[in-house]
């Protein structure tokens, strides 16, 4: 994957998945947030999102390599035009039944 400059976090995280997610990419800009709390400018040079943005502001994130989604349904996400071209998606669709606060967070 290539360089990871900023990362928007909109999941509900601890002070240690916050020290977990610096440790994995110690160069990265992470901005811990609720997706209620998001301001269009957050969304400018964002290289990856972690969480469910709203959908009427991702069009922001021009830069967008990839999201990974809180949830299992990705149907918003996945209309044309809502994420930049090449955009990676993932989401919880696996992982559902297990209390997701508890997964390593890596994200490469």
């Amino acid at each position: 994957m290539a360089e990871i400059n900023k990362v928007l976090v909109l999941l509900p995280v601890t002070e240690e998945h916050k020290k977990l997610f610096r440790k994995e990419a110690p160069s990265a800009e992470f901005i811990f947030i609720s997706r209620n709390d998001i301001k269009k400018e957050m969304l400018e040079n964002t290289d990856v999102i972690i969480g469910n943005p709203p959908i009427g502001l991702i069009k922001e994130a021009k830069e967008l390599k990839w999201i990974h989604l809180g949830s299992a349904g990705a149907d918003m996400y996945v209309n044309k035009g809502v994420l930049p071209s090449g955009t990676i998606l993932t989401n919880f669709r696996e992982l559902m039944g297990l209390p997701w606060r508890n997964i390593c967070l890596r994200f490469y």
